[in-house]
């Protein structure tokens, strides 16, 4: 018994000594194996080159003809013009109209002015004078009191003065034209205590002073007597 069991060991050990057969790995060993085997061969990794270099030319062509199509065609460039055309036809009035607003606004502080004067002389009894300068560089106007100083400005606290060259608002605005009678063109009218506009101490005939901008001008007058003062248009 005991020589029959030694003999079935020896022959357990023998056969687990022994590999299997080439070809006849079982199970995962086998799949293990099919796994390790490349997965592509040669002829598929030079066609693989063959596609990288055709991607390259291809790339490279495409960049050439890109480089010689960079240009403008005949359709944007007529939209550009149309597009610019219509930014002119919209700016040209809006500066228009920007020197138009300055002469409305110069001609509405001149005639608050005069009306300002007109009340001091009446308030304190004595003459104001408003005195025009037409000249390019001051191109203004000031108020001085019966001893011919300049007055203060309520609100600023500096003399009484305007210039319209120095004003941001105003620069574009000139003083066209300044026809106070009677006299030998006057450049000064005065008020006297009771608000009435002279001319050297003679009664004011006419008084009309012309602001101008770009083309766009106003009349200020003042009316004689009264002092009244009224903007308007000037007749074509």
């Amino acid at each position: 018994m005991k020589t029959a069991a030694t003999q079935t060991s020896r022959t357990k050990q023998k056969n687990k000594r022994t590999p299997p057969p080439d070809g006849k790995l079982m199970g995962g060993r086998q799949n293990l194996l099919q796994q390790i085997k490349p997965s592509q061969s040669s002829d598929d990794i030079s066609t693989g080159r063959t596609t990288v270099k055709k991607g390259i030319v291809m790339a490279k062509r495409t960049k050439k003809v890109n480089r010689r199509t960079a240009a403008f065609t005949l359709i944007e460039i007529i939209i550009t013009v149309a597009i610019l055309a219509i930014v002119a036809l919209i700016a040209v009035p809006m500066m228009s109209g920007a020197a138009d607003m300055q002469v409305r606004s110069a001609a509405n502080r001149l005639a608050a002015d005069l009306e300002y004067a007109k009340n001091m002389a009446i308030t304190h009894q004595r003459p104001f004078t408003v005195v025009f300068d037409d000249s390019t560089n001051t191109n203004g106007y000031k108020i001085l009191n019966s001893t011919e100083d300049p007055i203060k400005n309520p609100i600023s606290g500096r003399d009484f003065e305007v210039r319209f060259s120095n004003d941001r608002s105003l620069k574009r605005v000139q003083i066209s034209n300044l026809d106070l009678q009677p006299g030998n063109s006057p450049d000064s009218v005065t008020f006297n205590y009771m608000g009435t506009p002279l001319i050297d101490s003679a009664e004011l005939n006419k008084g009309e002073i012309t602001l101008t901008a770009d083309g766009f001008s106003l009349i200020v007058k003042i009316e004689p007597l009264t002092g009244y003062v009224t903007i308007e248009s000037p007749t074509p």
